[in-house]
């Protein structure tokens, strides 16, 4: 049985249990053409198990390894990467987790309370990757030999690929940075024990060889590795005002929903969640949160991680509309496409929104990709933060004291309160001492443009101060550098992101700008200057 000095098979009532015990070491191994840096994580495993854990190389019973990266900045956590899976072939009989390892005759099993290292460089190294679309993380089960094992490629090709903008200090002040690794094997999954699999560790990102590195920190705490704790609680750890909870079954896997909510001081909250998709094999396809029928969300984002290398699916972004009351994200179904970008293992995916009702308790969804065995494709509610919704407004065509003018449209066109005290009383009330909320926004951030396989996905950041009230966003695209004729791609909304999925002409190039209005007037902010230095102007959009 499990104690008995070497022999530690595994007898009726034992089972193997393996955990990721330390991250102990980053390997950056470059940069590629299309701005992307390759970087691996070193893990070291142990089983804290009561029996032998099965590591038979060139099998479908040996762990495989997957390696991710993440972002914390301006109130919102984000996965910035993830890799390709390193196939274990061997285990060593280390004493990383205690000191009482009880060592098995070869590397084909990890004994109990022992740990195997596998080094930055194995982890790495790209014929011993597989992908991760072939691996079922609640079962364990995966194919043997993967696809595409002896393939190499560019320094990201399979490894922990990360935009060279996502680790830019001059572009992302304040980030804090994570890395997780995270095993799969069968017997460990068997036995119920596969969701405690995943650690984190908090990184730094220097500035190396004209690009960018991530570096573990020693002898502080605050680094080390946290164990048997996936990433996402990295948010929780490091902000208070970040709550977490975790839903899962043994048929649908493990999930983590996060949320933080910000007043935004002008009558509307910020609602930021991050959602984690631990080891669900049926995968997540939307994301629900209730808002009602008479207040309408602002500003909405969404993100997802980007798959690489040869992965079949796609990075499509989800599609955001408020049905029956409630807030939806989705991708395809999987019925219309099983490659669609849904919510796999390994990943976590952000959606936000601003809203004029404040937080309370209340209930989410998450509709899952997957259908179950008899067909049906299931969904899960998760207590969360929710916005109140229930509205002030008696739509009478005028605004009364209580009414939130900013939710109520159809109660802003006569005379109401005076909400400032500056003598102004009309209903949408934008104060008028104020130089914020009446003034024209500065330029838009942080515009990106990454190509993807479906197009050219944009994404931007807030205007510069003065923001105005309730920024909203235009887009617009041309052939022509100086925008003497062009097309507008964005209506106006609050959302911050779109994906262009035309391709020019051969021999044209697409040029992008985005600009900002607010809710108080005078039109759309800056969009930089010509070449005579005057200020470039364009026409309204849509």
């Amino acid at each position: 049985g499990g104690g008995g000095g070497g022999d530690n098979e595994c007898d009726p009532g034992e089972a193997p249990d393996v955990i990721v015990g330390d991250l102990y070491d980053i390997r950056r191994w470059g940069e590629t053409s299309d701005g992307y840096t390759g970087f691996s994580v070193a893990t070291d495993s142990c089983n804290v198990g009561t029996c032998w854990l099965k590591w038979f190389n060139a099998t479908t019973e040996k762990p495989v390894i997957a390696q991710h990266a993440f972002r914390m900045m301006d109130g919102r956590f984000m996965q910035i990467g993830q890799s390709w899976l390193k196939h274990g072939f061997t285990a060593l009989a280390l004493d990383t987790c205690s000191p009482d390892c009880i060592e098995p005759p070869d590397g084909s099993h990890l004994g109990v309370n022992c740990s195997d290292p596998y080094s930055a460089s194995l982890n790495g190294t790209q014929t011993r990757l597989g992908p991760k679309f072939e691996v079922n993380a609640t079962s364990g089960v995966y194919n043997w030999p993967p696809a595409m094992f002896d393939d190499e490629g560019d320094a990201a090709f399979k490894r922990l690929a990360v935009k060279n903008s996502d680790l830019d200090p001059n572009e992302n002040a304040g980030a804090l940075y994570f890395v997780e690794g995270q095993y799969v094997t069968l017997d460990d999954a068997e036995a119920g024990n596969g969701n405690n699999n995943s650690s984190y560790r908090r990184v730094e990102v220097v500035e190396t060889r004209g690009g960018f590195d991530m570096d573990l920190v020693f002898g502080d705490d605050a680094f080390r590795t946290v164990r048997e704790r996936a990433a996402l609680f990295a948010w929780a750890d490091h902000d208070p005002d970040v709550t977490i909870h975790s839903f899962e079954d043994p048929d649908t896997g493990l999930f983590h929903a996060a949320v933080k909510v910000t007043d935004n001081g002008d009558g509307t909250w910020h609602y930021e969640y991050a959602v984690q998709n631990q080891t669900s094999h049926l995968s997540g396809a939307s994301f629900s949160i209730p808002v009602g029928d008479s207040l309408t969300p602002s500003n909405l984002f969404f993100y997802s991680v980007d798959y690489h290398s040869g992965e079949p699916y796609t990075n499509l972004p989800w599609t955001a509309e408020v049905v029956d009351g409630m807030l939806t994200w989705s991708t395809e179904a999987f019925a219309d496409n099983e490659n669609a970008n849904a919510l796999r293992w390994g990943t976590i995916y952000n959606f936000a929104f601003d809203f004029p009702g404040a937080p309370e308790n209340g209930d989410g969804g998450l509709g899952l990709f997957r259908p179950f065995g008899d067909g049906t494709v299931g969904s899960l509610g998760f207590p969360t933060l929710v916005p109140a919704t229930t509205s002030p407004c008696n739509n009478d065509g005028s605004c009364d004291p209580d009414e939130n003018c900013i939710g109520c449209p159809d109660d802003c066109e006569g005379i109401g309160p005076d909400a400032d005290g500056d003598g102004v009383n009309v209903c949408f009330d934008c104060d008028d001492t104020s130089g914020v909320v009446w003034a024209r926004p500065g330029a838009v951030q942080d515009l990106r443009i990454d190509m993807t396989a479906e197009g050219s996905r944009l994404d931007w950041g807030q205007p510069d101060p003065p923001g105005g009230l309730l920024p909203s966003f235009g887009v617009v695209r041309s052939t022509d550098p100086r925008f003497g004729t062009l097309e507008c791609l964005h209506d106006g909304s609050g959302v911050s992101s779109l994906l262009d999925t035309d391709l020019p002409a051969t021999g044209e190039l697409y040029h992008y700008l985005a600009r900002a209005s607010n809710a108080c007037g005078l039109g759309f902010g800056p969009v930089g200057s010509s070449s005579d230095g005057t200020e470039r102007v364009l026409p309204d959009c849509p």
